[in-house]
C-alpha cells in the first residue's frame, strides 16, 4: 500500500463535510494531472470516521466527538465523484490497516484498541474484520471500568471514555492540580493550551520526566484501559493487542503500565500467548485500513471486477495471502486508490 496523499487542513464543525469533499477533490486532481476518473484513475473512496455508521450508504448516524448526526458522508461523496464509496468506523479501519501493513502483518488474530478523544476497538479474526449483528462490535468506549464513576455522555457512569479519553485525562490532571493547590508553572503552561492534543503532549513530557502528579493520574488511566483491554483478551484470546490513538502516542509511559494491568487481569493462558504492541502506522492506519475495506467490498484483487456494496461484507480480507501474487510483502501500490479520515484519533 502506498499512501498517495492525505489532507492536512482542519475544517470547522459547520462546514466540515463540504470542506472535506473539496479537499478530496483537490487530492484526486493531484493524483491525475487532468483530474479525470475511470481506467487508471480513481476506482473508489474509502473513509474512516468515528461514530456509528450505516453500512448501506455510509451515512454517519452519530459521531459525538465530531458533533455529527445523520451526516450523509457516503451519499455526498458518491454523488460528487461517481465511484464506489465505503465509510467504516475509524477504529475498525485502523485494525485493518495494522493487520494489512502495520504491527499485525505476521499474525491472523488481533485486537486494535484506540484511545484518543474517544475510545474504540477493531477485531480481526483469521485475517478478517469481525462484524457484529448490528455492526456495533468493539464499542469499548462505553464498557464500564469504574462502577458509579463519572457520568458519561451516553448516560451511564464509569465508562472507559469518561475516564481515559483525552479530555478526561486533562480534566483529571487539572482537578488534581486544583485539589493540591500547588504552584506548578510547567504543568499549568501545558494545561493552558487551547487544543487538547497539544496539552496532552505537554502532560506527556512531564510524565516522561517523572512528575508525581501526572504519573499518579496516568497510573489510574492505565488501570482503566488495562481493565477494558483485559476483558477483550480474555474473551477473544487474540495473538496480538495493538494500542493506538493520540493518548497512547502522546503518553508513551502508559504502554508498559497498560500491558502490566492486562497481564494481571486477563485469563493467564490468554495473557501468556499475547503480544502487546504499539500501533506502527499511527495516523496512516485509518486511511490504509479504509482502503483495505474498500478493496474487500469491491472484491478486487488486481481490480478486475466490481460488485454492489453489501451492508455486512465489512472488510473480509486476508491481509497477506490475498495479495501474495503481487510479489511484495505488503499490499499493492495501487494507482487511483484514495482513502481519508475525518478525525484525528
Amino acid at each position: 500500500m502506498r499512501l498517495l496523499a492525505a489532507p492536512t487542513r482542519l475544517a470547522s464543525a459547520d462546514d466540515a463535510l463540504d470542506t472535506a469533499i473539496d479537499l478530496i477533490a483537490d487530492l484526486v486532481k493531484g493524483m491525475r494531472g487532468d483530474g479525470s476518473l475511470g481506467p487508471g484513475g480513481l476506482i473508489g473512496i474509502g473513509v474512516g470516521a468515528p461514530g456509528m455508521i450505516d453500512p448501506r450508504d455510509g451515512t454517519i448516524q452519530n459521531a459525538p466527538s465530531l458533533g455529527w448526526r445523520n451526516m450523509p458522508v457516503g451519499p455526498r461523496l458518491a454523488s460528487r465523484f461517481s465511484v464506489p464509496v465505503v465509510v467504516v468506523n475509524h477504529a475498525k479501519a485502523a485494525a485493518l490497516g495494522e493487520a494489512w501493513c502495520g504491527a499485525g502483518r505476521q499474525v491472523d488474530n488481533l485486537v486494535y484498541v484506540l484511545i484518543g478523544p474517544g475510545a474504540a476497538s477493531g477485531i480481526v479474526i483469521d485475517g478478517h474484520l469481525y462484524r457484529g449483528v448490528s455492526l456495533s462490535e468493539g464499542e469499548i468506549a462505553h464498557v464500564t471500568v469504574l462502577p458509579d464513576g463519572p457520568l458519561c455522555h451516553c448516560g451511564n457512569r464509569g465508562c472507559l471514555r469518561a475516564l481515559a479519553s483525552t479530555s478526561a485525562i486533562l480534566s483529571q490532571v487539572r482537578e488534581q492540580l486544583r485539589v493540591r493547590g500547588e504552584s506548578r508553572p510547567l504543568l499549568e503552561h501545558a494545561l493552558d493550551e487551547d487544543i487538547d492534543p497539544l496539552a496532552l503532549e505537554g502532560v506527556g513530557r512531564l510524565a516522561a520526566d517523572g512528575d508525581p502528579l501526572v504519573t499518579g493520574v496516568l497510573g489510574e488511566v492505565a488501570r482503566y484501559i488495562g481493565i477494558a483491554a483485559a476483558n477483550l483478551v480474555s474473551i477473544l484470546n487474540p495473538e496480538m493487542l495493538v494500542l493506538g490513538g493520540t493518548v497512547i502516542h502522546s503518553l508513551p509511559t502508559l504502554l508498559p503500565a497498560v500491558e502490566a494491568e492486562i497481564r494481571r487481569r486477563a485469563v493467564p493462558i490468554s495473557a501468556a500467548n499475547l503480544a502487546v504492541v504499539p500501533a506502527r502506522l499511527e495516523h496512516e492506519a485509518v486511511p490504509v485500513g479504509a482502503a483495505a475495506y474498500l478493496l474487500s467490498e469491491l472484491s478486487v484483487v488486481g481490480f478486475s471486477s466490481l460488485r454492489p456494496l453489501s451492508p455486512r461484507a465489512a472488510g473480509s480480507i486476508r491481509p497477506r495471502s490475498a495479495f501474495s501474487h503481487f510479489g511484495t510483502q505488503g499490499a499493492p501500490a495501487a494507482r487511483g486508490l484514495w482513502a481519508t479520515r475525518t478525525d484525528r484519533h
